[in-house]
């Protein structure tokens, strides 16, 4: 499943000082999150082998349940 990955949604840093980035899934260098979501073009991006880390990060959770799915079943074809 390599035609998906990690990406950022921007956000400024909170009144604390501290930036939280919300964790998207794309396919490869798309624009639109599986959840619909809008993704800047230069927003960060992680490769999806990093998703079973452990991490404190926050992630869309519209997403998350949508790979979990995807994990279960297969990947969709686009076609």
């Amino acid at each position: 499943m390599t035609d998906f990955e990690r990406r950022a949604e921007f956000q400024p840093a909170e009144a604390d000082g501290q930036e939280r980035i919300p964790w998207h899934l794309a396919r490869y260098r798309a624009h639109v999150a599986m959840c619909g979501h809008h993704i800047e073009p230069g927003s960060q991006v992680r490769p999806l082998a990093d998703v079973d880390e452990p991490s404190l990060e926050p992630c869309c959770t519209t997403c998350w349940e949508w790979w979990s799915t995807v994990r279960l079943v297969g990947e969709p074809r686009g076609e």
